[in-house]
């Protein structure tokens, strides 16, 4: 029996990069993905993928910038009425690297907004049905930049922020069989990881022994580790992904 048979997940930015790697991953070992997504089009050949494994990509559009969309998605996911054994809040965005004086106040709102905010709403409504079955599964994904400050000063905080209230979402859902983590991938091979500028990579790759970006794979095969039973005893943790010695 496959790993993740016949349960349900959600999975925010489903659609390439990190996400895109993870949700493969888990159809592939028996899992059902609502997959939450601006554009559903950019879903076709993922479902088709899943098709060739036996299960199923459920598309939700969801813009992460508005409260309402959020609500409006959780709304659609919980409307199904199946157990969802898993949450993984991997949507992010990074904008080009600038300084804070050169940064509008609307600008650091908005990455706040879809690497938090918009998470921490979405992990509120979800885990309902996580408590009523007494059993779950929640993963951030956060990055490096948390520790090392290595870009934005609102892209750093934001998933610093992440860190923190994953540690502590961990303590209170924990009495209801509900496990938090949080992995920080280092940069990553993928449309947002390629944003980070020359100076900026230079300077992450003289700290790392490993001399290259992650893949997404690679990113994604500890998150399937987090997310199974073969880490039953994991929770409130950070797993940092790269080769960088502190």
């Amino acid at each position: 029996m496959r790993e993740f048979e016949g349960k349900y997940a959600v999975v925010t930015g489903a659609n390439r990069g990190i996400g895109r790697a993870v949700t493969e991953k888990l159809t592939e070992n028996g899992a059902n993905i609502f997959a939450i997504v601006r554009n559903s089009d950019t879903l076709a050949d993922i479902i088709v993928h899943a098709e060739k494994h036996g299960t199923e990509i459920i598309p939700v559009c969801c813009d992460l910038s508005d409260e309402a969309s959020v609500t409006a998605c959780a709304k659609k996911i919980l409307s199904h009425k199946v157990p969802i054994s898993l949450l993984i809040n991997n949507a992010g965005v990074m904008y080009p690297e600038s300084v804070l004086n050169m940064t509008p106040i609307s600008r650091i709102k908005d990455v706040f907004q879809i690497n938090l905010f918009s998470p921490l709403l979405l992990t509120q409504l979800i885990s309902k049905n996580m408590i009523k079955h007494n059993s779950g599964n929640i993963i951030f994904v956060s990055s490096s930049a948390a520790f090392d400050a290595g870009s934005n000063v609102e892209y750093c905080s934001s998933k610093a922020a992440v860190l923190c209230a994953a540690k502590r979402l961990a303590t209170e859902y924990g009495s209801f069989n509900i496990r938090v983590n949080t992995v920080c991938p280092g940069p990553v091979d993928t449309d947002m990881g390629n944003m980070i500028s020359e100076k900026t990579m230079d300077h992450v790759m003289a700290a790392n022994i490993v001399k290259r970006k992650i893949e997404p794979d690679e990113v994604a095969e500890t998150i399937l580790f987090l997310a199974s039973e073969r880490s039953g005893c994991i929770t409130g943790q950070n797993f940092r992904i790269d080769s960088r010695i502190n």
